[in-house]
């Protein structure tokens, strides 16, 4: 089999310069690795914050893991549910690769791996420079769980599996069985909307929460059965929630803004022996006072979650696979660009606002 010896990336080297469109030589591969050729990568949020300097990270660095590819080499090999897949086939991949041994691999939370690698997230450098999706190639480590997609599943649909649909998946998991409960979700940005139609699929009564008239409309199109705006006063917010759920508060609570102002209502709006489950807060911010008789007497379960298990992926493929265009999740993806225009992409995803931008390589 042919593979290629080079592969054009993108590297970023810091806030405020171009990204630098180079060619990188691709390593000899080693037993458990993979070559896949970069259909798509999306830009994610926490990219964003990289770009614009709000986030610390390595540089120089291939950023982008919300990826969608097809297999190079080895000619063949098994995914994470045991489907064979040949070179050519497509597939998508974790985030993160895991030694699968750990005391967290063992413990189920191989995403808190002792010596976890994240795609996108580390420093262009031997042995693994072909490390992020804004390439046409990239070298998938061992231990990393891959799952082959269907052929017709958009790629622009499964780019963001591996990153906000797994970690939905995810926190639907920690709020257990949503089948007719009343389900808040804080933030109906990617993360929401996704989790919106997530749950709807499941049988909640979604209820989506938003500071943007926009956003709250769009996620009534992603299955939300009821609105409330975020900008409400503290008591008319709360009387909101209990017009919606009956006077008791929400069986269970996705916070995925992050913000301290909507990690506290979200607290607040969960019923007596309800769940809250917290995603958003993956960023420094002041403590918040809690009220521990409150969460005693209440009988309240609180949850973090951080990224995802491969369960969770493997559950977010699913639900793409089938109810996907029940939903408009094209719609999210604002604006496709090409490899050679990655500076254009990502000024266009801090202008307008969009949930995703594209970034497909050219192959020739």
């Amino acid at each position: 089999m042919n593979i290629p010896q080079s592969s054009l990336a993108a590297i970023f080297e810091g806030p405020g310069r171009p990204f630098h469109i180079q060619p990188v030589a691709i390593p000899v591969l080693r037993d458990g690795e993979c070559l896949v050729r970069v259909e798509a990568c999306t830009i994610c949020a926490s990219d964003l914050h990289t770009f614009s300097g709000r986030r610390a990270t390595p540089v120089p660095i291939i950023l982008g893991h919300e990826i969608v590819g097809s297999l190079v080499w080895p000619a063949a090999i098994c995914d994470g549910a045991g489907r064979r897949l040949r070179a050519g086939e497509r597939l998508v991949w974790s985030l993160a690769s895991s030694c699968r041994d750990c005391v967290f691999c063992k413990a189920s939370i191989p995403q808190k791996c002792t010596s976890l690698f994240k795609y996108g997230h580390e420093r262009f450098e031997d042995p693994w420079p072909l490390n992020g999706g804004l390439a046409e190639y990239c070298v998938l480590r061992e231990g990393t769980y891959l799952r082959g997609i269907s052929g017709k599943l958009d790629a622009k649909v499964a780019a963001p599996a591996s990153c906000s649909t797994a970690t939905v998946a995810a926190a639907i998991r920690a709020a257990g069985e949503v089948a007719g409960r009343r389900v808040l979700v804080f933030g109906a940005g990617m993360l929401g909307a996704t989790a919106c139609a997530m749950m709807d699929t499941a049988g909640a009564h979604v209820i989506a929460v938003d500071t943007r008239a926009e956003r709250l409309q769009l996620a009534s199109r992603f299955g939300a059965s009821a609105l409330i705006d975020a900008r409400l006063a503290s008591g008319d917010f709360l009387s909101a929630v209990h017009e919606f759920t009956g006077g008791y508060g929400a069986d269970a609570v996705l916070e995925l803004a992050g913000a301290n102002s909507s990690v506290e209502r979200a607290l607040q709006s969960t019923r007596t022996g309800g769940t809250c489950v917290l995603v958003g807060s993956v960023y420094p911010q002041p403590p918040i006072a809690l009220r521990t008789e409150d969460f005693v007497r209440r009988l309240i379960t609180l949850k973090g979650v951080h990224n995802y298990a491969p369960t969770d992926l493997d559950q977010a493929l699913a639900f793409l696979s089938v109810d996907a265009y029940r939903y408009p999740f094209p719609d999210l993806v604002g604006a496709v660009f090409s490899l050679q225009r990655v500076d254009e992409a990502f000024q266009h995803a801090e202008s307008s606002g969009a949930y995703r931008v594209c970034v497909q390589p050219q192959h020739h």
